[in-house]
């Protein structure tokens, strides 16, 4: 006859004792070496240089492709209006109460150059000549005029373009480590341009002023 098999009462109570838990010292070494860890990530992603470089990123394929753009229109074939005024700056900013830009505190220009900037909001991005680039691009393609990601005279974070009547040129800053001088994306200082402090595109990067 079979005999029942019988487990002790005690080893059948230790598959229902919980382990030891974490001491409080424990705990609080634990939680250190995440909030290193986490320290360490946030230093190396440097959220902040990635928002800059998102926006250098985008005045990047914003300014080439108005180069493109404009290179387009002055060859495509058809008769050439007007590409804008000389010694004009044209800027990317608003200006509701004068097109010469007299109120947004720009730097002051000298040898007869002056600034143009649109003073409608509605107007800024026309493709038509009447946007904030004298060049009518309506029918090269061009939807909108982009405008820079800040868009704000702090900085000079906004396009600007200027043109002898011939050739043009365009410029932009550019505000991360990684598209600036020396940085791993070098684009300032190796687009040909004769201002170190700029991303210049365009068929003549000598026409803006230099000071």
């Amino acid at each position: 006859m079979l005999h029942k098999l019988r487990v002790p009462t005690y080893k059948i109570q230790r598959l229902f004792i919980s382990k030891k838990s974490f001491t409080l010292v424990e705990l609080l070494i634990v939680i250190g070496i995440i909030a290193i860890l986490s320290a360490v990530v946030v230093v190396a992603i440097n959220p902040v240089e990635y928002n800059r470089q998102g926006r250098d990123a985008q005045r990047i394929s914003d300014i080439r492709d108005l180069n493109t753009l404009i290179s387009k229109y002055k060859f495509s074939g058809k008769r050439i209006s007007s590409i804008g005024s000389a010694q004009t700056i044209y800027v990317s900013l608003l200006d509701e109460g004068s097109s010469s830009c007299a109120n947004l505190g720009l730097p002051a220009l000298t040898g007869g150059w002056e600034y143009h900037c649109a003073t409608s909001q509605d107007d800024m991005k026309k493709t038509d000549g009447t946007g904030w680039l004298p060049v009518d691009l309506a029918d090269v393609d061009a939807v909108v005029l982009p405008l820079d990601p800040s868009n704000v005279v702090l900085g000079s974070a906004y396009y600007a373009y200027v043109t002898d009547g011939s050739d043009f040129e365009l410029q932009t800053i550019m505000e991360s480590e990684r598209y600036g001088a020396n940085g791993a994306e070098d684009l300032l200082t190796t687009d040909g341009g004769d201002q170190s402090d700029r991303y210049e595109t365009g068929s003549d990067l000598t026409l803006f002023p230099t000071s």
